[in-house]
């Protein structure tokens, strides 16, 4: 399965049954239980990228370190980032 089409297949339900419901919330109270949420998606990250660093590795490791992109901006940025936040 290609990484975008899960990355949309996770992230569109995780929003909406997750992230929906404590945003609609009004009460400092609800928010009780988000410390729990938040190592939850520390850890679901963590594991992603243990899962995928071996993938990562294959494709780079034939390489020389000048063809290598470090580093770079695409449309996933916004799958990524919307993890670390609500991980934050």
């Amino acid at each position: 399965m290609d990484s975008t089409k899960f990355a949309l297949i996770q992230s569109i339900p995780t929003a909406v049954f997750l992230l929906l419901p404590l945003s609609i919330k009004r009460d400092m109270s609800a928010f009780r239980y988000v410390s729990l949420a938040s190592i939850g998606a520390l850890l679901y990250t963590g594991v992603v990228l243990l899962i995928e660093l071996p993938t990562y590795y294959n494709a780079n490791k034939d390489k020389p370190d000048y063809e290598v992109q470090w580093a770079y901006f695409d449309f996933d940025m916004f799958t990524g980032c919307s993890m670390t936040f609500f991980a934050f």
